[in-house]
């Protein structure tokens, strides 16, 4: 058996709400939709630092246009090239931090 550890922590209601979506669509296991999100997050960190050195090794590379109208840009490129958080989860941060 592999080893595994309890983790307590804060997150927002949104969060939580999102998660327990995605428990259900795991049969209800919420234990299952926190690996698997942790999982989801280690190969986005991975696509991150790919498209990271991608950018630095081919400065002219760009992620193409949707071909089909109104001709947005795809978002791929800002979501790999951006550190978001939520609001609510920054404030959960400070709160935190500070004691």
């Amino acid at each position: 058996m592999r080893n595994a550890a309890m983790v307590n922590g804060r997150i927002t209601l949104e969060q939580l709400a999102w998660l327990e979506e995605r428990a259900e669509q795991l049969g209800g296991n919420l234990s299952a939709a926190l690996r698997q999100t942790i999982t989801d997050a280690r190969f986005f960190e991975t696509a991150r630092e790919d498209y990271k050195r991608l950018r630095a090794e081919h400065p002219e590379f760009e992620i193409p246009p949707h071909d089909d109208p109104p001709h947005e840009d795809r978002v791929l490129g800002m979501i790999l090239s951006l550190s978001a958080s939520e609001v609510d989860d920054l404030e959960l941060r400070k709160l935190e931090s500070n004691g």
